[in-house]
This record gives structure tokens, C-alpha cells and sequence, in this order.
């Protein structure tokens, strides 16, 4: 019996094992995909917003371009000398419906800016930023016109601006043009913003608790429609990581019940100068509080269905106890007093049919034997009284001595 019982134990944990894991599986993977389809959401909104947002910039080229083309003739006019060019001339002859926003640069081939019309930008070093610079000097040794991408910069109080940059034809000098666009668009761009892109994926997905979009800069970009804002030292790290390895990192915490990670976003411009510097990354923080419960309830299943296995098991085996294995002790006890030969003893009913014929075979059988013992009986008593009632000697010899003999042998 208690093996089994083993049987039926082991099976059913063994049932009970299999549906955990299975079930645990399929937890797991939707959470895991919920965070895929999430990730490559923000991923294609981002794609789509830069696609958007490079419309309404190249709506700026043909302005940038006509005041580069002014620097050109000035260039030209001075004998390729920009000490002798007349910048306050350059600006007079600017179309007045933007000549106000217009800032001019001439960047040298050490990266220097060596003249601006704007006081703030006169000496700026682009040589600091070493992959930019080389960028720079790919564009002053080129012949075309490059547009950049519009950007607000660090300080709150600057406008957003777009650039615009042609080299000399002596490739002496890198001529930058800045088209400050203070409040141009303002309704399309919150409708292409990162911070709106933020607040939709935040407003659809519950599960999303945080999200920010942290640029190579470390400043959280999806906050600068606002004001900019530098992420926490550790966040900046961790991106700046994430920024060079393209690799996601993510570091799950079971006490707020929340996963946070860090994956990198390809802004999805591949042709401005600035497309190295645009990229994102995402850090972003998940709620496991519903996976975690999923994760508990079916634990408490498991185990439930693991004590009702014990109590099913040892339930089954006292009922195979009581209406299989009992009547055939009982029956093999009743066997054993039959042998030792009381045939005499009756054989006790069960409830099983089977069993039952059984008991009904092995009486016929024994009342067949007590009958034949009866007959046996009757024809020993028979030839008894004739051998000892017989008026002539009967002597049994068996060879060698008298084994029995009738009283008429004696007289």
C-alpha cells in the first residue's frame, strides 16, 4: 500500500510541477514582451517625432542659405581675408523679416571660432568635442551646404536655434549660420516633443511608473521643453555606459516591486551633423507589483494543489485500503483457517461482487471436500463392521508379520 501511495503521490506532484512551470513560463513571457513591445513603441514614437521635427527645420534651409551665400560674396569681396569682411554689411543686407535672429561664424581649421557676430560664441573652442570637431573639419574640407538640428542648448534662457554650415572654397574656414527660432512652430513642436512622446507613453501604459530620455550630454532631454535638467549622477553614468555600448542594462528592485532599465534610442537621423550627438537614452521604470501577484498566486496554487495532492493520495489509498486490500486479507485469512483444517469455518461475505464469487468458488469447493470426507467416513465404518462381524479369520500380512487381524483370527 505504500507503495502505492507513492505512486499516486509522485504523480501528482509531478502534474502539479508541470503546470507551475508552464504557467511561471507564460508569466514571464508576457511580462518580457510587454516590456519588448513597450521599448520598441517609445523606439518608432522617437523615430517618427525626428522625422517630423526635420520637416519643420528644413523649412529654415533657404533662409540659412541665402545668408551663407552672403558670407560667401563677402568672403570673396575681401580677398578670402575675414579681417577685412564687413559683417555689420552682411547683416544690413539680410531679408528684415529674420535678419534680427541671425548670428554668423567663421570657424577656423584649429576649430576656433574666429569671428561671430555674436560676443558669446567669439573664441568658442569646437576642438573640445572631439568627435564634433572632426565633423566639422569633414564639413569646412566638403563643398555643400549641411543643415544641422534645431536645439535649445543648456541654459533655460536661450532660444531654440538651427544651424547651418557651408565651407569656403579655399576651405580656410567653416561659415556657421544660426537662425534663432524663439517661438516659430510652437504648437507643432510640443506635438513632436520628446516630453509629449513622455507623457503619452506615461498616460498609456500604467505599468509605466517613470520615463526619461537622457541625451550623450547627460542632460534629460525630454524635459527640455521646459527647463533642462541634469539627470542624477548615477542615471548619467549608467547611460553614458548604455550610449557607447548600445547594450540594455536593467536592475530590478523586489522591494518597491519595480524594474528600472536602460536601453538606447536611435533618434532616427542619420544625415545632420549632429545626428552622433542626438541619439537618447531611455531609463525607464516598470511596475512588477501585477507580475510579482501573478507570480505569488500561482506559488500559493502550487502549493495548494500540492496538499491536496498529499491528502488525495493518502484519502485514495485508504479507500483502495478499505474496498480492495480488506477483503482480500479477509479472504486470505479466512484461506489460511480453512487449511489448517477447519472446514468447518465459513467464509465471511464482502461488499465487492468479485470478490464474493470468489467466496462462493472456494465454499462449493470446500463443501465438495467435506463431502467427499463424509463419504470416506460412512464406507470406513462400512468396511469396518464387516471385517471385525466376519465368522472366518482375516489376517493382513505383509510378509513378514501379521498387520491386523479379526477377532475370528483369535479362536
Amino acid at each position: 500500500m505504500i507503495l502505492f501511495v507513492g505512486i499516486i503521490f509522485i504523480s501528482l506532484i509531478s502534474v502539479t510541477g508541470y503546470y507551475y512551470v508552464e504557467t511561471s513560463k507564460q508569466i514571464d513571457e508576457r511580462f518580457r514582451q510587454n516590456l519588448i513591445q513597450t521599448e520598441l513603441g517609445l523606439k518608432s514614437a522617437s523615430d517618427r517625432i525626428t522625422k517630423g521635427q526635420m520637416l519643420w527645420e528644413a523649412t529654415y534651409k533657404k533662409p540659412l542659405l541665402a545668408v551663407t551665400n552672403l558670407v560667401l560674396k563677402e568672403y570673396e569681396r575681401s580677398s578670402r581675408t575675414p579681417s577685412e569682411m564687413n559683417f555689420d554689411d552682411i547683416i544690413n543686407r539680410i531679408d528684415p523679416a529674420y535678419k534680427d535672429r541671425i548670428d554668423i561664424m567663421l570657424i577656423n581649421t584649429s576649430g576656433v571660432a574666429e569671428y561671430s557676430t555674436n560676443k558669446k560664441d567669439l573664441y568658442l573652442n569646437f576642438s573640445k568635442w572631439g568627435p564634433f570637431y572632426q565633423t566639422i573639419t569633414d564639413m569646412r574640407m566638403n563643398d555643400t551646404f549641411r543643415l544641422d538640428r534645431a536645439v535649445r542648448g543648456f541654459d533655460s534662457d536661450n532660444p531654440w536655434r538651427i544651424f547651418g554650415y557651408q565651407p569656403t572654397p579655399d576651405h580656410q574656414y567653416l561659415i556657421q549660420t544660426t537662425y534663432r527660432i524663439y517661438d516659430d512652430y510652437t504648437k507643432e513642436r510640443s506635438e513632436l516633443s520628446l516630453h509629449a512622446l513622455v507623457t503619452q507613453v506615461l498616460n498609456q501604459h500604467p505599468w509605466v511608473l517613470a520615463l526619461d530620455l537622457i541625451g550623450s550630454t547627460g542632460m534629460i532631454t525630454s524635459r527640455l521643453d521646459e527647463n533642462p535638467v541634469q539627470a542624477d549622477p548615477h542615471d548619467a553614468e549608467i547611460a553614458q555606459e548604455v550610449y557607447t555600448t548600445h547594450e540594455t542594462r536593467d536592475f530590478p528592485d523586489e522591494r518597491n516591486q519595480t524594474r528600472t532599465r536602460f536601453f538606447f534610442i536611435e533618434s532616427g537621423d542619420n544625415v545632420s551633423p549632429a545626428s552622433a550627438y542626438i541619439d537618447h537614452v531611455a531609463k525607464i521604470v516598470y511596475s512588477t507589483q501585477h507580475y510579482e501577484q501573478e507570480k505569488g498566486s500561482l506559488l500559493t496554487l502550487a502549493i495548494s494543489l500540492i496538499l491536496i495532492a498529499i491528502i488525495l493520495a493518502f484519502a485514495l489509498a485508504y479507500l483502495l485500503s478499505r474496498y480492495i486490500f480488506s477483503p482480500v486479507d479477509t479472504l486470505l485469512a479466512d484461506l489460511d483457517e480453512i487449511s489448517r483444517g477447519n472446514l468447518n469455518h465459513q467464509i465471511r461475505p464482502s461488499r465487492h461482487l468479485e470478490i464474493n464469487r470468489i467466496n462462493d468458488a472456494v465454499s462449493r469447493m470446500v463443501e465438495s471436500i467435506r463431502g467427499s470426507i463424509r463419504s470416506l467416513e460412512i464406507s470406513e465404518k462400512r468396511y469396518s463392521t464387516l471385517f471385525s462381524n466376519a465368522s472366518d479369520a482375516i489376517i493382513l500380512w505383509n510378509g513378514q508379520r501379521v498387520i491386523h487381524a479379526n477377532p475370528a483370527a483369535f479362536t
